[in-house]
C-alpha cells in the first residue's frame, strides 16, 4: 500500500531504507518517519469522486445500519473529546485531560447530543477555570474534578431529564473530513450529526437522507487528519 501511495505522490520517502519497514517507527526515528505526506493527494485525478462513490456504496448495502450507527457514536465521542480538549487549551490546562472524561461522554451520548454535550464541557471547563483562581493549589487534583464534574452532571442531566441547551459556538475548532463526509455525503446527517443523540433510527432512512452527488464529492475536501 505504501509503494501505491508513493507512486501517486500521496506520499514521499524521507530515507533510502527498505519501503516495507519504513511503517516501522523504532526510537531512532520516532522524531523523523521515514516517509512523509504528499503534496499531491488532492491532485490525484478522480481520487475524491472514487471515495465518495465507494463510501456512498457501502452506506446502502441493507446490513450498513448497526455500522453507521457504531461510526456515529465513536466520531460524536471524538467531537466531544476534542471540543473539552480545545476548551482546556483555550485556558492553558492540559488538553490531555479530556481523554479521562470519555467514558461519561460515552455515556452521555446514550441520550444527549454532542451540541448538548459540548454545553456540559464548556460549564466544566469554566468550573475549572473559576477553582483554580480561587485555589491555585489545587491545579494537581483539577483533571480529577473535572472528570467527577461532567460525570455527575451527564448522571444529573440524563435522570432529571434536563432540558440543556446547545452549544453552537464552534469558532476555534473545524471538524475533520472524516466527519464531513460521514456527515453531508454518506448518511445525509448534515446538522443532525451533532445536533441529536446518535440513534438507529435516524440512520434507517439513510438512502433518502443521502443527497450527496458525485460532482459535489469531487468538491469536497481531501485533507485527511
Amino acid at each position: 500500500m505504501l509503494r501505491e501511495l508513493a507512486a501517486h505522490g500521496a506520499i514521499v520517502w524521507s530515507s533510502s531504507s527498505d519501503p516495507r519497514r519504513s511503517w516501522i517507527f523504532s526510537a531512532a526515528t520516532v522524531q523523523e518517519p521515514e516517509w512523509r505526506l504528499g503534496d499531491a493527494l488532492a491532485s490525484i485525478e478522480g481520487l475524491s469522486g472514487q471515495l465518495a462513490r465507494h463510501t456512498l456504496e457501502l452506506a446502502r448495502q441493507p446490513a450498513a445500519t448497526e455500522e453507521l450507527f457504531t461510526v456515529w457514536r465513536e466520531l460524536a465521542i471524538s467531537e466531544v473529546a476534542g471540543f473539552l480538549g480545545h476548551e482546556l487549551g483555550e485556558h492553558r490546562f492540559d488538553e490531555g485531560w479530556a481523554l479521562a472524561a470519555v467514558p461519561a461522554f460515552e455515556r452521555g451520548l446514550r441520550k444527549l447530543s454532542a451540541n448538548q454535550m459540548f454545553y456540559l464541557c464548556w460549564l466544566a471547563v469554566r468550573e475549572a477555570a473559576s477553582r483554580y483562581l480561587r485555589f491555585p493549589a489545587s491545579v494537581h487534583t483539577l483533571s480529577d474534578s473535572l472528570v467527577s464534574y461532567i460525570d455527575q452532571r451527564v448522571d444529573r442531566a440524563i435522570s432529571e431529564r434536563w432540558a440543556l441547551k446547545e452549544w453552537s459556538d464552534y469558532r476555534g475548532r473545524t471538524h475533520s473530513s472524516v466527519a464531513a463526509v460521514f456527515a453531508d455525503q454518506v448518511t445525509g446527517l448534515g446538522s443532525d450529526y451533532l445536533g441529536r443523540v446518535p440513534s438507529r433510527e435516524r440512520l434507517a432512512g439513510r438512502e433518502s437522507m443521502t443527497r450527496a452527488t458525485v460532482p459535489g464529492a469531487r468538491r469536497a475536501r481531501t485533507g485527511f487528519r
